[in-house]
């Protein structure tokens, strides 16, 4: 009986855990997928930020953009294929 519980409340665990992807994108991908102007809307300054950068954008409050599907509980970090991370945060 133990085993089962615990087996069960591995498989929950599992489930609520959230798989991280990369999403590779091309310059275009941001405007055609109309993705920035959701992002816009909601009060975000984005930007395409180097890998190297990342940590130190993070410290001035940027974050890490992610495309997000519920239904497979994946966060896609969208990258482009010259592999600038998009980065944003809410306007001050």
């Amino acid at each position: 009986m133990l085993s089962l519980l615990y087996q069960i409340g591995k498989d929950v665990m599992s489930w609520l855990k959230w798989q991280e992807k990369e999403k590779i994108v091309d310059s275009q991908w941001l405007e055609v997928s109309g993705f920035d102007k959701e992002l816009l809307s909601k009060g975000y300054q984005i930007a395409w930020v180097s890998e190297d950068k990342v940590e130190r954008k993070k410290l001035d409050g940027m974050e890490i953009i992610y495309d997000i599907d519920e239904k497979e509980r994946i966060k896609y970090k969208i990258i482009r294929k010259d592999r600038l991370t998009l980065m944003g945060g809410k306007s001050k």
